[in-house]
């Protein structure tokens, strides 16, 4: 689902053609990045948790993660959504705002969505579940788990309808390739600019 509401928002972003956009996709992308995409890693793998062979998790190589909330006053979150945006605005020839204080006060427009960590189910969990003799017990946990599934796939449904109406606006660029420009890019390249 994750992956249609970006679809989604992207192809929106060809349709409107619209920095404001440039800049939302990219604060979302923050967001999901360095901060939720971390509190959900943690919540999969707290700080005691050991793998197979009974070693910690977090030892080695692994450094335990931070989640890095997004503060408009941190100048370098203000320049990674600054550079995300344009680098999306100059793929589909969309004017710039180079303005630093204009993308602090439309980040500071943007809602950040509540985000609730799911639980992966871990072995325990599951000897838990299938060890669970009160029939009354094992109807509920089933009841609430096809309730889980019935409103994701309602949510997908909804995605998928403002897909097909999305794609439908964008059908014209099949013949219009001149909206996107490609940049070649090289990482030890110091000097390159767009």
């Amino acid at each position: 689902m994750k992956e249609l509401e970006k679809i989604i928002k992207y192809s929106k972003l060809i349709i409107d053609r619209n920095f404001d956009d440039c800049l939302e996709i990219a604060f979302n992308e923050y967001i999901d990045k360095y901060n939720n995409d971390i509190i959900q890693i943690l919540t999969n793998n707290p700080l005691d948790t050991l793998n197979e062979d009974g070693t910690k998790f977090w030892s080695a190589n692994k450094r335990v993660l931070i989640p890095l909330p997004f503060d408009s006053n941190n100048e370098l979150n203000i320049l990674y959504i600054k550079k995300y945006a344009e680098i999306l605005a100059n793929s589909i020839s969309i004017q710039i705002i180079d303005d630093n204080n204009y993308i602090k006060l439309k980040c500071k427009d943007f809602k950040i969505e509540e985000f609730t960590p799911i639980k992966t189910k871990t072995k325990k969990k599951n000897r838990y579940l299938n060890n669970v003799d009160n029939i009354e017990d094992k109807k509920l946990l089933k009841k609430k788990r096809a309730e889980e599934i019935e409103a994701r796939l309602k949510k997908q449904k909804e995605l998928f309808k403002q897909l097909k109406q999305t794609a439908d606006k964008i059908h014209f660029l099949e013949n219009n390739q001149e909206f996107f420009k490609i940049f070649e890019f090289e990482k030890d390249n110091d000097s390159w600019s767009y």
